[in-house]
């Protein structure tokens, strides 16, 4: 449902199936997502009815794709969202107007203490923060990647890799 403010007035947005969740409004505020069994749903505050972004697979558990929302960058055409399996999880980037799906190298998350994060920038270029345990040893790095859009694909514009064994957790730019 949608309630207006101050009015009150409440309308409907979509009747969900099953696990509904992972709401996140889009920077101008006339648009937000959601997602159900069915799909990654966009609704538009002026519309009548929601649009499909994306659809889910859910039928087989050897190919469920389920796409959640994440965060929209602020340029509003692209969206950060986690494209779930099974088990674990992945992170892609959406072109809202071309439907094209843009992975993001190397964030596939399972049980990891230290996840990939993966965040925007003010000028709509990804913080990627990634931490690496093998065995003993320790490393994290920090990554700004840009996106082009011409080519489907995340270009890595810079990189920094402190000395010491360490993680990262919680990086904001």
């Amino acid at each position: 449902f949608v309630i207006g403010t101050p009015d009150g007035t409440v309308r409907t947005a979509a009747a969900c199936t099953d696990f509904c969740g992972s709401i996140t409004w889009h920077p101008n505020s006339d648009f937000f997502t959601w997602t159900d069994r069915e799909a990654l749903w966009l609704f538009n505050l002026s519309g009548t009815q929601p649009h499909v972004l994306l659809e889910n697979q859910t039928d087989d558990p050897a190919s469920t794709q389920v796409y959640q929302g994440i965060s929209w960058a602020q340029n509003g055409r692209l969206f950060l969202l986690w494209q779930q399996a099974w088990e674990g999880g992945t992170r892609v980037v959406l072109d809202v107007p071309t439907s094209r799906i843009i992975p993001v190298p190397v964030s596939f998350v399972y049980a990891d203490p230290f996840p990939t994060e993966v965040s925007w920038m003010r000028d709509d270029r990804m913080l990627i923060a990634r931490s690496t345990i093998g065995g003993s040893s320790r490393s994290a790095s920090l990554e700004l990647w840009r996106v082009d859009v011409d080519a489907g694909q995340l270009i890595l514009e810079e990189s920094t890799q402190p000395d010491g064994a360490f993680s990262i957790a919680g990086s904001v730019h």
